[in-house]
């Protein structure tokens, strides 16, 4: 695996923020993608181009080996619906113009240069076990399956999982219960978890989201939507942490106690304030808040 970030850019506006990336990023404009791909030893990490290229790239999507290990971003604005679904439907994504300039290292760093996505398996049925597996694989993730409930904590230390998927009834426990237990700790807090079921009730929806789960997917699992869900997921919890590594390392914080009808009126008076939304998540799931000095 190569410690450093390959970018192949389209676009002219990464000379704009070229300056500010660490030195492990290295950027190649190109003009000529398909051939540059198809005679370079290399694979990129990321693919950076304007909406009006989206011709280009998707034929490269389409001729080309490019695997889900590989990130594409299209900067543009004022984009029509029919070419946001085209974005969505490819796993492209969307970086408003004005915004590409803020962007720093992390923002490219997140994601890129890991080998596979890690997803962990958790279910009592070998069947189903081999069916999620040939699905995940084939769309290029590294799946590690388990289907004993009481090893899930040892196994998510030992494997670091991009994600964890597990069914909702696993014998003599309940998959909400142990998504409970691994929410309690710290380091999972903002493990993204997606629940497979063929219980269809608002009930079961209900339960795994109380829990602490991101998802629920019916079971017979249809490959198309299991596959955007996990990725989508993956990416969110990416998008999260470019955010939170951008607050300010270097402040100090104290432990205060908050009220949780008090941050209750906060969170519905800031409901556009990202942070809002991450103070919110922290109450309803029993951690500390912080307040900066």
């Amino acid at each position: 695996m190569n410690d450093s970030v390959l970018i192949y850019s389209l676009s002219d506006r990464l000379s704009d923020i070229n300056n500010s990336l660490a030195p492990s990023i290295k950027v190649i404009p190109i003009q000529t993608l398909i051939s540059r791909i198809e005679t370079s030893d290399r694979k990129p990490n990321a693919v950076i181009f304007e909406i009006n290229q989206i011709d280009s790239v998707l034929d490269l999507i389409q001729h080309t080996n490019i695997t889900s290990e590989n990130r594409f971003i299209c900067i543009g604005e004022n984009l029509s619906v029919d070419n946001r679904i085209i974005l969505l439907n490819n796993n492209i994504e969307l970086v408003n113009s004005d915004k590409f300039s803020e962007l720093s290292s992390s923002y490219f760093q997140l994601g890129l240069g890991k080998e596979r996505q890690k997803v962990l398996f958790l279910d009592d049925d070998e069947d189903q076990i081999a069916i999620t597996e040939h699905i995940l694989k084939d769309a290029g993730f590294s799946v590690k399956s388990i289907t004993k409930s009481e090893y899930i904590l040892d196994t998510l230390a030992d494997y670091k999982p991009d994600l964890l998927l597990l069914d909702l009834y696993l014998g003599d426990v309940t998959g909400d219960k142990i998504v409970s237990i691994i929410r309690k700790e710290p380091k999972y807090r903002f493990l993204p978890i997606v629940f497979l079921t063929a219980d269809t009730t608002l009930e079961s929806r209900m339960l795994v989201l109380n829990a602490g789960a991101d998802d629920l997917i019916t079971k017979p699992i249809k490959s198309d939507l299991l596959v955007a869900s996990i990725k989508n997921r993956i990416q969110r919890n990416l998008n999260n942490q470019v955010f939170l590594n951008e607050l300010n390392p270097n402040r100090v914080y104290h432990k205060v106690n908050v009220q949780e009808s008090d941050l209750q009126k906060f969170y519905q008076e800031n409901i556009d304030n990202p942070l809002a939304s991450i103070m919110w998540f922290k109450v309803n799931n029993k951690t500390e808040i912080q307040r900066e000095i």
